[in-house]
């Protein structure tokens, strides 16, 4: 642990700007649904969005769905050189193009955007198109959805490309098919259950393999996507993943795994389907950010996402603001890492300038509420009296800067008494974070215990079932497991400390 803080503090010292330029290198293009962070130039940076607003676009042809763009945008930024990932996380494996993180305070993707993937590996573009599936789909179809089609779905999305005129759909990724051509493939019944904790390498390549090709498979298979439609209808219902699948299919598991085997043996065919007007170029909003974000932009990332080493990010930003002693975003950047850093007492003298000189700083005031807030948890403090101050500051910041999810999650634990057990509006507010932001499932778990404790086990339930078969934290599926069984059975949960750790 050390030696990679060492090693972090060492790497953002040779980041410092040497000289102050009134302009930085990132760019910051904004849609509807997204905002863009590019460090490569804006032609390239106007092409990733347009690509992903047709992404977008593309999910909403395949899911029917008309539901207007959340008011949450995706953050995404892309990198011009593999290192850069580890600039944000630095214990990430080399081998990784790119990840997506939904937390409090931070829901992003980053992604190493420099070149193209070779036949044996996948590029920043597939990962992204890859975690915006899965965005998508927690967002407008949160539901039990199996692990393997929620992987299988998210691979199938990864390879789409978007030509003049065209996209091209259904494409086979190449890592995918040379796993599936060893012939050496997981037994249908893992694939049903899906991976055991600290699955191999090896097993869990050729789980995202066949993932891929049953969802392949159903999507060209009318009759077997119908039957999965039932299936999932009974995994909601707490069914069984192997025996709920020939009442839904209408066939037995090994006929569904003979199908696959012939299906991968055949022709795997891409389609193309025919694309709307590309993005108007006035659509897309362009700024250039200031030079202090060519050291902060990345540390204020890695601050939000909240993982370990916040020391190290404090150590690096304080020698970075130093330069920056009337710029906003440095000074609220520093604000973060002292409250991440664990001394939030020592954000609020700073953020009391920054609202000095602008008082309708919407993130100056939600950052100095949740200092405040921090402050309450510390042993001996006025709790009370410090959620007191912290919530008129939050409730201004969301009229500043309405529908931001993590204002109003914090603003309902400013109330006078945990929204677990607190006044009804306080449980509405927590409803609605959840609500603006389902990606993030630490607000499914608060606000889902929060129903639980007011006896409402059908909606806890139901809020619940998407973490059951998260693939991607272990630990907060076997909560929402437990969870979700215990308001299957209407019954409270013995504690909630685990809900509380669980970020």
């Amino acid at each position: 642990m050390r030696r990679w803080i060492g090693s972090l503090v060492a790497l953002w010292a040779l980041l410092l700007p040497l000289e102050v330029h009134a302009e930085g290198r990132w760019l910051r293009g904004e849609t509807p649904r997204f905002i863009v962070y590019g460090e490569d130039g804006q032609d390239k940076l106007l092409s990733a969005v347009r690509d992903l607003e047709a992404l977008d676009g593309l999910l909403r042809r395949m899911s029917a769905t008309t539901a207007p763009p959340s008011p949450v945008r995706l953050e995404v930024y892309l990198f011009d050189a593999p290192n850069r990932l580890r600039l944000v996380w630095p214990g990430i494996s080399p081998d990784i193009a790119g990840f997506y993180v939904a937390k409090p305070d931070l829901i992003a993707a980053f992604n190493d955007y420099s070149e193209a993937a070779t036949d044996d590996d996948i590029d920043g573009r597939q990962v992204l198109y890859h975690e915006y599936a899965h965005h998508f789909m927690l967002h407008y179809f949160a539901n039990a959805y199996p692990t393997w089609y929620v992987e299988g779905f998210a691979e199938y999305i990864a390879t789409a490309r978007f030509r003049p005129g065209r996209i091209e759909v259904g494409r086979v990724p190449q890592i995918r098919a040379n796993w599936l051509g060893t012939g050496n493939l997981l037994p249908i019944e893992q694939i049903l259950r899906g991976l055991d904790e600290g699955a191999s390498s090896e097993d869990t390549a050729r789980f995202y393999a066949q993932s891929w090709l049953a969802v392949h498979y159903l999507i060209n298979t009318p009759a077997r996507m119908t039957g999965f439609r039932a299936y999932v209808v009974a995994l909601r219902g707490g069914g069984d993943p192997v025996t709920s699948f020939q009442p839904a299919f209408g066939i037995t598991v090994r006929e569904f795994d003979a199908e696959l085997r012939r299906y991968k043996a055949g022709r795997l065919n891409a389609y193309a389907l025919t694309k709307p007007a590309d993005t108007a170029a006035d659509a897309i909003t362009v700024t250039r950010l200031p030079v202090s974000a060519d050291t902060l932009l990345l540390l204020d990332a890695r601050a939000r996402m909240g993982r370990d080493g916040d020391a190290a990010v404090l150590s690096a930003v304080r020698t970075a603001v130093a330069a920056y002693p009337d710029d906003g975003f440095a000074q609220r950047t520093l604000a973060r890492a002292e409250i991440g850093a664990g001394a939030p007492q020592d954000a609020l003298p700073v953020l009391d300038a920054v609202l000095a000189r602008t008082p309708e700083d919407a993130a100056a005031l939600y950052l100095k509420g949740l200092a405040l807030l921090e402050m309450s948890s510390q042993q001996g403090a006025d709790a009370i009296a410090l959620r007191r101050q912290a919530r008129p500051l939050l409730g201004r910041a969301n009229r500043l800067a309405p529908d931001n999810p993590h204002t109003l999650f914090r603003y309902a634990y400013a109330a006078d008494a945990d929204p677990h057990a607190g006044d009804e509006g306080a449980l509405n507010v927590l409803l609605l974070a959840q609500q603006l932001a389902p990606q993030v499932g630490y607000y499914r778990l608060n606000a889902a215990h929060a129903l639980m404790w007011r006896d409402r086990y059908d909606e806890a339930a139901f809020m619940l079932r998407p973490l059951v078969f998260d693939p991607h934290d272990a630990g907060m599926a076997k909560l929402a497991k437990r969870m979700m069984d215990a308001a299957v059975g209407h019954r409270q949960m013995e504690s909630v400390a685990e809900v509380e750790e669980v970020q």
